[in-house]
């Protein structure tokens, strides 16, 4: 009998070892995008109980800058492989030049994400900052300044310097190269792409009816104000939208349209839509409140906690996930809207750390991105 348990205590130890091995190799391929090497796996495999101590390692990693960049463009979708501005227009005209501007551009705005996350900056910053994230590339070709910092980077802090506000993410060319508009949509493309990003509210995923709509086939500019199958969305939709005419383009494609913010539009949004720039019903003077708005507003830091929970759980959350959410966003504020703390806390779940199909926190696999 004696002999039975010790074999039998023998194998739960070599299977805590393998889990803890497991889980380090996903937490390095999350963080840094790449494998442990051999003297971290058999660190955790001799002490299962130093894997906790790598997770802020690996948060600390250089390359984690780099990991955060790919998670935000899963949910941002800027890196895309053309703009309706192209490489051609900057007389970029090789195969490499045109690879290299759109990557540059797309990856504009995550990159400011990232650097406010690696940093330890307030969450509240990606809508609040003054400042952007350039490469030598788009240094030479956005009115930008560099401020003065991370000189051996290769993605540094600028500053624009044509009057844009400072929104932080928001004033990006990269985000609002990706989501555009015309003389028919006026911004509320864009409006919806703020209110899903940053919110995680999809006006477009909303059911609509226009049976229920008198006006919406004949009239539009009626039904958006005075029908209730289109206010619904509209109310809140339209005034964001009018409040964002500083990044309006009179020519679609147009470079020198596309390049720089136009202060002079700003105020133009109510004549063209019809409503007065607003956030939910509280009016804005300009665009460069909206930030603040966001920043002071609970469902972004709630979208900030989904944010990261289906990034690294690699599922979309439902009511099940409620009581979790809402412990991840008590720890979060109480962190300041720190990132990373968030980021250790969803790691240490078990739906994260389970290794077999069929446990009972098991709910769908921990698949691989095409990035990784």
């Amino acid at each position: 009998m004696m002999m039975l348990f010790v074999l039998s205590c023998s194998t739960t130890e070599v299977e805590t070892k393998n889990e803890s091995v497991r889980l380090l190799r996903r937490l390095s391929i999350d963080m840094r995008g790449r494998l442990p090497n051999n003297e971290e796996i058999e660190s955790v495999r001799v002490d299962p109980k130093r894997l906790e101590a790598f997770t802020s390692t690996f948060l600390a990693d250089p390359d984690f800058e780099t990991q955060f960049m790919f998670w935000m463009s899963e949910i941002w979708h800027t890196r895309v492989d053309i703009f309706t501005v192209v490489a051609h227009d900057f007389y970029l005209n090789t195969v490499e030049d045109w690879y290299h501007f759109n990557r540059a551009v797309g990856e504009e705005p995550l990159r400011l994400m990232a650097h406010i996350v690696a940093n330890d900056l307030p969450w509240t910053e990606a809508v609040t900052s003054d400042y952007t994230m350039v490469n030598p590339l788009l240094e030479q070709l956005f009115p930008v300044v560099l401020t003065g910092e991370l000189a051996d980077s290769e993605w540094k802090p600028a500053r624009y310097t044509d009057g844009r506000p400072a929104v932080g993410v928001l004033g990006t060319n990269g985000l609002w190269w990706r989501y555009y508009t015309d003389s028919l949509n006026m911004n509320r493309k864009r409006a919806a792409a703020i209110t899903r990003l940053l919110l995680c509210d999809d006006i477009l995923s909303r059911p609509i009816s226009f049976e229920a709509s008198q006006h919406a086939l004949e009239e539009t500019t009626i039904a958006v104000r005075e029908d209730p199958a289109c206010a619904t969305c509209h109310s809140s939709l339209d005034p964001l939208a009018s409040s964002m005419f500083g990044f309006y383009w009179l020519e679609e494609g147009n470079p020198l349209e596309a390049l720089y913010y136009h202060p002079e539009r700003e105020q133009i949004g109510q004549e063209m839509i019809g409503v007065a720039p607003a956030w939910y019903g509280q009016p804005v003077n300009s665009f460069a409140e909206i930030g603040l708005h966001i920043a002071a507003d609970s469902r972004f830091r709630q979208c900030a906690v989904e944010t990261v929970a289906k990034v690294l759980l690699r599922r979309d959350l439902n009511s099940e996930d409620y009581p979790t959410m809402k412990r991840l966003l008590e720890e979060f504020e109480s962190n300041k809207l720190i990132v990373k703390p968030l980021i250790e806390s969803v790691s240490r779940l078990p739906e994260y750390q389970t290794v077999y199909p069929g446990t009972e926190d098991y709910r769908s696999p921990k698949m691989m991105t095409p990035y990784q």
